[in-house]
């Protein structure tokens, strides 16, 4: 490997040199506000199989020392950036085997989502903003990428839509048949109660507190992740639960709930009983549930056209690969 030399002034006045190692490089351009960043590293440090580093969790504010990282042959060579107010950043650099290379990733602006809101209980006509700003809140301080940007609509006096948008996941192809719904945005309903589907209805568990319909429909309509009911029982974590199953953490029984998971805990916004004992706290995503959500081939982030992809195929309990992490991999501390 070849050496840098740094000299400085002894005390006595003599010149005195000190080796260090060359190392690559990685650059972080356009951080917003000048976060102190995640990256996700996959890279090959060694020779041989037993050399290829997978779920490598580094910080930074803008430059990195990486060592010597050498070419992959045969390894993953991946780099994911995750920050506050930028979208995470997907990269593939190519690396060679001197300790020379220079990798610079340019960070875009974080991802506005789009969302429409349906108020068919009035009284959420005042929660529902809130919730919202919550769910901005949840999801930028988890780095995910994202902000949420709501048009609110007041249609609780108007009994048609209150009758064609239902209770549940068996109206939504009334719903995306009618002036309520918005393609490829996610779209939230506000209503009294919240019904489960035919198949998942439990004696005692009638009214859940929020369904997102990625799985259920009715007909031949068999799901819309763009579409979620929020029940008058929510608390302020529900709409951040949701959204989360609509950006790809399901299903619920196999991991987009992580209720007593290995690694996760009732703060995790994907924590739930049954029946729904949900904490008004829950505030936080692992890395892996990060990933996933901006990863995701059927998520409603690279679906309704927000993220360019590439796509994954990574459910939450896939055993981990060099494509997908663990999901209760979790964020290395400042």
């Amino acid at each position: 490997m070849r050496r840098k030399t740094r000299c400085f002034i002894a005390i006595a006045g003599l010149l005195a040199c000190q080796s260090i190692a060359a190392a690559d490089e990685l650059r972080i351009e356009n951080i917003a506000g000048g976060d102190n960043v995640v990256v996700l590293m996959d890279s090959r440090g060694a020779a041989g199989p037993a050399g290829c580093r997978n779920d490598e969790v580094l910080r930074t504010t803008g430059q990195l020392a990486l060592g010597n990282v050498l070419a992959a042959n045969g390894c993953n060579a991946e780099i994911a950036v995750f920050a506050a107010a930028n979208a995470m950043a997907l990269s593939f650099p190519v690396w060679f085997d001197s300790a020379t290379d220079i990798h610079t990733i340019t960070m875009k602006p974080i991802v506005d989502v789009p969302v429409s809101v349906w108020i068919a209980n009035a009284t959420a006509w005042e929660r529902a903003p809130l919730d919202m700003a919550n769910a901005t809140w949840i999801y930028r301080k988890n780095k995910v990428g994202v902000q949420f940007v709501a048009t609110y609509h007041l249609v609780s006096s108007d009994a048609r839509a209150v009758a064609t948008i239902g209770k549940s996941c068996d109206s939504i192809g009334w719903v995306r048949r009618s002036a309520w719904y918005t393609p490829n945005t996610l779209n939230i309903y506000y209503v009294e109660k919240v019904t489960l589907p035919g198949e998942l209805a439990q004696p005692r568990w009638p009214y859940p507190p929020g369904l997102n319909c990625d799985r259920f429909g009715d007909g031949d309509i068999k799901g819309d992740a763009n579409i979620t009911f929020i029940g008058g029982n929510a608390n302020l974590a529900t709409l951040a639960h949701e959204i989360g199953h609509a950006f790809g953490l399901v299903p619920g029984r196999e991991g987009g709930h992580t209720t007593r998971l290995p690694g996760f805990d009732p703060s995790n916004v994907m924590w739930t009983d049954s029946p729904p004992v949900q904490s008004n706290m829950r505030s936080h995503f692992s890395l892996g549930q990060a990933f996933r959500m901006n990863t995701q081939a059927d998520g409603r982030l690279i679906a309704n056209g927000l993220r360019p992809g590439p796509r994954r195929a990574c459910p939450p309990l896939t055993s981990p690969s060099d494509i997908c992490p663990p999901l209760a991999l979790d964020w290395s501390r400042p």
